[in-house]
């Protein structure tokens, strides 16, 4: 950023319209510091202070950053800073300073409101604190430790969280479960005062690799005998989904009426493949049209039973090219006509379903990825957003697509517990990956892959299906039980206290990764990790109020308050040892900075 400053034997304030690329921001005090006001060494901090003292007026709360400019000193730079302080620009905090007597000051320009700064002598490297009480401030403060929120400054809506009520899944509650064992686990999942308010489920579009076997067989909506093809799809039928899938639907429905549903394929129909198999193969290349009618009659027929398929995606993994379960290869080109079919189909039938496109890892070689669609004027306005899976790259590629497409949307659609039991490492790593940083990066939708799964990591396909694969809950098959699964706290996390149509706002992130969001009843929700295996405090920051907390090691804390700084703030807290899962603790308040 560059600053406008004048060095010159005199201190004048005035209104100045010019701050890098001229932003306009009315009465911004700009002030000219002479590099020597005091006669003693370079322009430091008293001089800064002084110069702000003038053009403030007796201003209340500054907060001057150390060494913002990088060059070891508080100078002219800083000083800058404190007068976009002062203007307006930026949240102020106070900031906490030690006299040439070892005396602990509150607020540098309040001191010296009546003196010349000479008469005071402050020395830059004994900067304490920027929070707290002075008692408590000394050299062992750390600036990393404290995080800034900043609700004027938003970022993405959120449209919820959630997972997938695949075959297995749903197979498990409407089988495995009793009448009441059902409602008890619905209500956790999707009521958010009881539970923690699912929001968002994602349905694979006729059977994925997890489906209830020997009980279920692989299948889509249209599947044919060897040979023989259905161009006007009349054998269309979800009737293999209304067995058990659409009734837990519309029971999450019913809970949580705010809910949204998502459609995936992971296969067209064997007859519209060139292999003639689900389990491998492409989308013929003159069947494009009849397949984008395909996706027509799914979204009319779940609407038929009351479900409005809010989104759908072109094809699940379109990388993976054969495997035991169904599978269908799909390049970017084949995805750019799929788009256009269906996007097309959908306009002439008035259906306003949301068209993503990728819908897989965070990888991808530079030549082939997601913005290569959205780059292509031909199909870029029937395509909403695109779709990412966790199982490969980082969080940190999403920027890609939401800094070069900011107009699309972007959802983590798939991301599967898995691995050894470790409930310790597996929230940690979901609360970092998924609920902090792919949010950070832009997504919408965070969505975990199957609900539930039971003792045994299934009910699933056979062949190379995921072995140890782990649901938002484990149901036992045998028991009849049930039990939460490290998913279910770091969603919930999230899901409780975030709703549909809240947007991500500005928290600095140092040493604690973190999220922040506004609500639309203007209440703030802050979720907060702490990595390490021992406790460490956190200060918060918030229109020129503050407060601190001691997170436990190895803890996912959810903060939430109202819109006024006296408002209270509640908590709640889940640590790696289970001791706490997502318990509500004793409510504290802000203070003055």
């Amino acid at each position: 950023m560059s600053y406008y400053l004048k060095r010159d034997a005199r201190i004048s304030c005035f209104t100045l319209i010019s701050i890098s690329i001229f932003i306009f921001i009315p009465n911004i005090c700009f002030a000219s510091t002479a590099g020597n006001i005091d006669g003693i060494g370079d322009t430091d901090l008293k001089d800064s202070i002084t110069a702000l003292q003038v053009c403030a007026g007796g201003f209340n709360d500054v907060y001057i950053q150390n060494e913002i400019s990088d060059d070891g000193k508080i100078g002219l730079e800083e000083a800058v800073y404190a007068l976009q302080v002062v203007s307006g620009m930026r949240q102020t905090q106070k900031i906490w300073y030690k006299d040439s007597d070892g005396d602990k000051h509150s607020d540098g320009t309040r001191i010296i409101s009546a003196t010349r700064p000479s008469d005071i002598y402050f020395e830059e490297e004994n900067l304490l604190a920027i929070s707290g009480d002075p008692d408590d401030a000394d050299e062992s403060f750390d600036y990393n430790n404290n995080i800034f929120i900043n609700e004027n400054n938003v970022f993405q809506v959120i449209e919820g969280f959630g997972a997938s009520f695949t075959d297995s899944s749903a197979y498990l509650f409407a089988r495995k479960l009793t009448d009441d064992k059902r409602e008890k686990a619905m209500m956790e999942l999707f009521d958010p005062d009881i539970g923690i308010g699912l929001s968002f489920l994602r349905q694979p579009m006729g059977a994925s690799d997890f489906i209830a076997f020997p009980n279920s067989t692989y299948y889509t909506y249209n599947d044919m005998p060897e040979g023989e093809e259905d161009l006007s799809l009349e054998k269309f039928s979800i009737e293999l989904d209304e067995r058990y899938i659409i009734d837990i639907l519309r029971q999450a429905y019913a809970i949580n009426p705010g809910i949204k549903f998502m459609g995936t394929p992971w296969s067209a129909p064997a007859w519209m493949k060139d292999s003639g198999k689900l389990t491998e193969g492409v989308l013929r290349d003159d069947l494009h049209g009849v397949y984008a009618e395909y996706f027509l009659k799914y979204v009319q027929s779940y609407a038929n039973h009351g479900i409005n398929i809010h989104a759908v995606t072109l094809q699940n993994e379109p990388g993976v090219e054969n495997r035991d379960y169904p599978v269908m290869k799909m390049e970017i080109a084949d995805q750019i006509k799929l788009a256009k079919s269906i996007g097309k189909t959908f306009d002439d039938n008035s259906v306003d379903t949301k068209i993503f496109a990728w819908d897989h890892n965070w990888e991808w070689h530079d030549s082939s990825g997601p913005n290569d669609m959205l780059n292509d004027e031909s199909v870029r306005n029937y395509i909403d957003g695109i779709a990412f899976h966790c199982y490969a790259g980082e969080p940190s590629k999403q920027k890609e697509v939401y800094e070069s497409h900011p107009d699309k949307e972007i959802y983590l659609t798939e991301c599967s517990g898995w691995g050894e039991p470790n409930f310790r490492a597996n929230l940690i790593w979901d609360t970092k990956n998924l609920i902090i940083d792919s949010i950070r990066f832009g997504s919408s939708v965070v969505l975990k892959w199957n609900m539930a799964l039971d003792e045994n990591h299934g009910p699933k396909g056979e062949g190379d299906v995921c072995t140890n694969c782990r649901g938002v809950i484990t149901i036992n098959q045998q028991t009849g039980e049930y039990v939460k699964n490290e998913e279910y706290f770091s969603l919930g996390h999230a899901s409780k206290f975030v709703k549909p149509g809240a947007k991500r706002i500005e928290s600095t992130e140092n040493r604690f990764k973190n999220v922040a969001f506004l609500n639309l009843d203007k209440s703030i929700v802050l979720i907060v990790l702490n990595q390490e295996n021992y406790k460490r405090t956190v200060g918060v920051n918030w229109r020129n109020r503050f407060f601190s907390y001691e997170l436990f090691g190895e803890s996912v804390t959810t903060f939430k308050w109202n819109d006024n700084i006296y408002s209270k703030i509640s908590l709640w807290i889940t640590t790696g040892d289970k001791e706490k899962l997502l318990d509500k603790q004793e409510d504290i308040r802000f203070e003055d900075n």
